[in-house]
């Protein structure tokens, strides 16, 4: 996987910047950052691949 798109985040949160973290059962975390669109999605690009069967969680965070 190199990239997720979040969806369903409500109008106030137009052209807001979130964070999402992929933890790895290796324990390293890989970053990413993106911008709410109008149609209330977030489509992120990781900078590095990660498999489904190495993801242990994921946070999603909206940045003030």
């Amino acid at each position: 996987m190199t990239g997720a798109t979040v969806s369903g985040f409500p109008d106030p949160c137009d052209d807001r910047q979130v964070r999402l973290l992929v933890h790895r059962t290796s324990g390293d975390t890989v970053e990413a950052t993106a911008r709410v669109d109008d149609d209330g999605r977030a489509n992120f690009t990781l900078p590095e691949a990660v498999t489904p069967g190495d993801i242990r969680g994921v946070q999603l965070a909206l940045r003030p």
